[in-house]
């Protein structure tokens, strides 16, 4: 008959016991609670029905039944119909004596001998039976009771009892190291102890493994008060350790009971440091581990135990001698060495181990030997044809009592293949974390069957969230997206997930504060077998910077073209007025040539700025009396002086032409002016005022004194066209164009840039 699809812990054993749980109807008693049961329970069903004592495992609320052929024999009569019943229907005579004791080991206390005895001694069809038991709560992965592990040991006489316990013990060893984490889970007591204050959070074995009152809360000093004497330096060997790194630990270690009793406590766990790095808090668990250290002796005195283990392991195995001496080997070990098994056994750990690693080898030995238990370390092994091999070994120290030496057992596992792997996973890994770091990239993974998401830290920040703020999904990203742009993006996921292509769009991310930023998103879909959309993955960019400088390009482009229609028209102006006014081409060549000259200086003055910038009046100024050699970089000429605020910013479309206005007036006060004489004097005076209308106006006046006399004649020109008509004309500027008895005054005031303040720098003044 086939199992029942419910029952998820199914037995892997060979013998006729795990045949019948197997094939057993199970539909009249379901294991309806088994599904939560984990790999360890799994692996105490097994070692249960390999033994060959009386055992057997009760699980759930049911109280459910499983057992091996040993407890078949004890039940006679009532197998097989016992088997997946409640326990007390089965034992029904003694059910009310023996359900105290089961609620007591459901509730995480283990149950000995003694006491199922005096349960059994009062009646029942069990009194007279040749078997102890005792019942042993097995937690699961949550650390709660799924059930008990029930073990009877036979007791026809002392000698044969004691043969099969050991016998029994030997096939539980033979598997402990591979189910060490299950064999030492029964029966554990977890805590967690406050150094500072020396309180400990205790299970409540706790009290009964150190031998304390059971009522009593322990403390650190009563658990340390009762370490054998000669193991009191264990604390502050775990502090010591830990604080040069190795913070896991695991010791084993004696405790004296009040009365006189010696047990071995294993502990393992970690140690906590606060931000100071000093140790505060101790946890992890205990467990008594004085049965199995008896047992270790008797399989240690047993050649047969290396034997059975060295036939057909997968793994390297070998027996080492102290010296480093490889005593036996086996078949999967020479494999990895590369070396025939008698080559093997002529040498030593030194000489096939790579020089590199041969220090941290015997260091790892030398531990095993010190502590008294297992030392594990990846290392690499060389090969007579000089070919390198990793592979994980673990040293642990065989003790064969007072008649032999202690020996050394390695387990060795290639770790070529796993390596290499993990290596290349590793690069990979590395490679794509720098191109997502380096170019901000935003990741998300979609689960669309599940809903779940995981999003990149950067993900949270272009959404406008803090790291782990909103669990990552959907409807979080959805409520960033801006209004106006959401149809759009839910439509291009849509058309990419039904058209199986590629998701690519653009769209704005609106903040809680009102920021908006502009993302780029490109993600892929996967389909099953049926074209159902599963699984999206893909990248998200913000651009939002991108964009402004797209936006900032198309507005110097039309800038760009605005200044070059501008220039074009005032080139042409000029072309035509000097050409109006020349009789020869040499007479047009020069002044058309300086007024170019001008033209250029201003708009290499315009192809600097940044964007909203503007080019001031005492900036320009300087630029073209420097071009002229009137002064230098900073204003100041021999005959020159300059008055006046700096900064105050012009406009831009006005600029070109007030260039050329002032190249007008330094030519003609070069040539005819004042400083085509060496005692003129050229002072430039200006300030910011109120127009007419209430604008802020730029005055400057241009004034020469000391001119000759045949100079101040001269008044008619380009120059003064400029200035008298085409500044008003095109700049609404007020001008005055004057010759007085000293020279050229000319006064010019024009709109400047909006925004202007009062003055805020003295000018920048030439020298008398």
């Amino acid at each position: 008959m086939e199992r029942s699809e419910s029952c998820s812990l199914w037995p892997t054993g060979s013998g006729e016991m795990a045949r019948r749980i197997r094939e057993a109807d199970w539909t009249h008693a379901p294991l309806g609670t088994t599904a939560s049961w984990s790999q360890p329970l799994r692996t105490v069903v097994d070692l249960m029905l390999a033994a060959e004592q009386p055992m057997f495992v009760v699980w759930g609320p049911g109280r459910r039944m499983l057992y091996n052929d040993a407890q078949a024999r004890v039940l006679s009569d009532r197998h097989p119909e016992a088997l997946g019943r409640d326990l007390l229907e089965v034992w029904h005579e003694i059910a009310a004596d023996l359900r105290p004791l089961m609620d007591r080991a459901f509730a995480g206390e283990p149950v000995s001998r003694d006491a199922v005895r005096a349960v059994l001694d009062q009646s029942g069809p069990l009194k007279d039976a040749p078997v102890e038991w005792s019942l042993t709560p097995v937690r699961d992965d949550r650390g709660l009771v799924a059930g008990l592990f029930c073990i009877g040991q036979e007791t026809p006489g002392p000698s044969a009892a004691d043969q099969r316990l050991r016998e029994s013990e030997e096939r539980l060893r033979a598997t402990a190291q591979y189910h060490a984490s299950t064999l030492e889970a029964f029966g554990a007591a977890d805590y967690d102890t406050d150094l500072l204050t020396g309180e400990i959070r205790p299970s409540p074995r706790l009290n009964a493994l150190y031998g304390l009152p059971p009522h009593e809360r322990p403390t650190l000093a009563a658990c340390l008060a009762a370490v054998h004497p000669e193991d009191t330096a264990l604390l502050s060997t775990i502090i010591d350790r830990a604080e040069a790194g190795e913070r896991q630990f695991q010791r084993e270690f004696r405790v004296v009971w009040p009365d006189g009793t010696v047990r071995w406590l294993l502990s393992r766990g970690e140690v906590l440091f606060d931000e100071d790095g000093c140790a505060v808090r101790v946890r992890g668990a205990a467990i008594d581990m004085t049965d199995r250290r008896r047992i270790e002796e008797d399989l240690r005195a047993s050649e047969a135990r290396l034997a059975a283990i060295f036939g057909s392991a997968s793994v390297g195995l070998s027996e080492i001698a102290l010296d480093g001496r490889f005593l036996q080997v086996n078949d999967e070990l020479c494999r990895i060495l590369g070396r025939q098994r008698e080559e093997v056994l002529s040498l030593g750990v030194p000489d096939v181990t790579h020089p590199a690693d041969v220090a941290p080898s015997l260091a790892a030995v030398a531990q095993a030997r010190s502590l008294g238990s297992s030392a594990g370390f990846d290392k690499r092994y060389r090969r007579p044809d000089g070919t390198v091999v990793w592979a994980s070994s673990r040293v642990t120290l065989l003790r064969h009592g007072t008649d032999g030496p202690n020996t050394l057992l390695a387990v060795t596992v290639d770790l070529t293949d796993r390596r290499a792997a993990e290596e290349a996973l590793r690069e990979s890994e590395a490679r794509l974390r720098l191109a997502v770091e380096v170019g901000n990239l935003a990741t998300w993974d979609w689960d669309m069957r599940s809903g779940r998401i995981e999003w990149s830290d950067e993900h949270y920040r272009i959404d406008g969230y803090q790291v782990g703020e909103v669990e990552p999904s959907f409807e979080a990203w959805a409520a960033r997206v801006h209004p106006e742009d959401l149809p759009g993006a839910l439509a291009a996921i849509e058309q990419a997930r039904a058209g199986h292509h590629d998701y690519d769009h653009e769209f704005r991310s609106l903040h809680p504060d009102g920021a908006v930023r502009w993302c780029t998103a490109r993600g892929r879909f996967f389909h099953d077998d049926s074209g159902e959309a599963f699984r999206m993955v893909g990248v998200m960019l913000d651009v939002t910077q991108r964009r402004s400088w797209e936006e900032r390009l198309a507005v110097l482009v039309s800038e760009l073209q605005h200044r070059t229609r501008n220039l074009l028209g005032v080139v042409r102006s000029v072309a035509d007025r000097t050409l109006a006014r020349a009789d020869s081409i040499e007479e047009f060549q020069g002044p058309f040539r300086d007024r170019l000259g001008a033209l250029a200086r201003v708009n290499g003055l315009l192809s600097r700025l940044h964007e909203g910038d503007r080019i001031t009046f005492d900036e320009l100024l300087r630029n073209e009396l420097m071009g002229h050699g009137m002064t230098d970089a900073g204003g100041v000429g021999d005959q020159v002086i300059l008055r006046g605020p700096e900064g105050i910013r012009l406009r831009s479309a006005t600029v070109q032409t007030f260039a050329l206005a002032l190249h007008e007036l330094a030519t003609n006060a070069l040539k005819h002016g004042a400083l085509s004489g060496s005692q003129g004097r050229l002072e430039v005076s200006w300030d910011l005022t109120d127009g007419p209308r209430g604008e802020r106006q730029l005055r400057v006046e241009w004034r020469e004194t000391g001119a000759a006399p045949s100079a101040r004649i001269v008044g008619s020109g380009y120059g003064r066209e400029l200035i008298e008509r085409a500044l008003p004309y095109q700049l609404q500027a007020e001008t005055s164009y004057e010759f007085g008895p000293d020279g050229l005054r000319c006064i010019i005031a024009l709109p400047v840039s909006a925004g202007q303040g009062s003055p805020g720098h003295e000018g920048i003044r030439g020298t008398d």
